[in-house]
């Protein structure tokens, strides 16, 4: 398994650029503090996921879902796998490892 990175550059999914970066603490450093409030609160939320996908809208079916809160085993990983579904940005390694595995946009 690879190591995650140490820090995470914030990329503007809609224009390529660089909006901040995710440290390995945790903490986001953006110059737009609406960066900061959207990745803070995807981190601070729980996650409901089936098959490995993060989904909002669980209508009347509940099978096979796990629900991910903050502090449990693979949160974080969840977290930077679908950022760019959670928020207005996606995560890229700073020290050139891939290892955030789905840096796509998801229905947005």
């Amino acid at each position: 398994m690879a190591r995650e990175p140490e820090a995470y550059n914030l990329v503007d999914w809609r224009t390529g650029q660089v909006v901040g970066v995710l440290g390995a603490d945790g903490v986001v450093r953006a110059a737009d503090p609406g960066i900061a409030r959207q990745v803070e609160a995807a981190f601070a939320r729980e996650l409901l996921v089936r098959d490995g996908q993060v989904i909002e809208d669980l209508g009347v079916c509940f099978a096979d879902v796990e629900t991910l809160r903050p502090g449990d085993p693979g949160h974080r990983r969840a977290v930077l796998r679908h950022l760019a579904a959670l928020t207005d940005v996606m995560p890229r390694a700073r020290d050139g490892e891939e290892s955030v595995e789905n840096g796509e946009r998801d229905g947005r």
